[in-house]
């Protein structure tokens, strides 16, 4: 499979993500959330880039405007699993080092950083509310929620809440 079929089976992930919250035709909302969404807007871009086919340029330069207009600091080549929800589409920043699973929601304002070392293992289906703070080397268990404002210094089990600062697992989901 080359480079750019990847990235386009990628970026087909990343919308159904987006359009399983919609009641409208899929091309048309497609055209709706590339006219009107900066995280979808975004995505293409940042999947196209890290394909680095014989556009890389082009794409790249697509990328880094997106990125500064949005600012959204997700390098392209951090490995980012398919279905990604950027939602609102701001304000994010993403540690090069960072690994991130399939369908993860990330909002506005999150921070996935490292001083030292490895950033933040993300597994399948988290979420990640507005102003979250994933500090170095912790790993985020799949199906797993972490509230709003919460600093994450630690791992977080599968199937859990998390919250405050410290963030501390608050109850655990339930699986079914």
């Amino acid at each position: 499979m080359n480079r750019y079929s990847q990235a386009v089976r990628l970026i087909k992930s990343d919308f159904h993500r987006y359009h399983s919250l919609s009641k409208q035709g899929k091309w048309r909302f497609f055209i709706s959330l590339l006219i009107h969404d900066s995280g979808f807007k975004f995505l293409i871009w940042f999947r196209l880039t890290a394909a680095k086919g014989p556009l890389f340029l082009f794409n790249w330069l697509m990328y880094m405007h997106y990125t500064r207009k949005y600012h959204i600091l997700l390098p392209y080549h951090t490995k980012v699993g398919g279905g990604l929800y950027l939602g609102h589409g701001m304000c994010i920043v993403v540690n090069p080092t960072a690994t991130i699973g399939n369908n993860v929601s990330i909002s506005q304002f999150v921070n996935i950083g490292s001083n030292r070392g490895h950033a933040a293992i993300i597994e399948d289906g988290v979420y990640l509310a507005p102003h979250v703070c994933l500090i170095e080397n912790v790993r985020i268990g799949q199906h797993s929620v972490i509230g709003a404002g919460a600093v994450v210094t630690k791992d977080i089990p599968p199937y859990s809440v998390a919250v405050g600062v410290p963030a501390k697992v608050i109850k655990s989901i339930d699986k079914s």
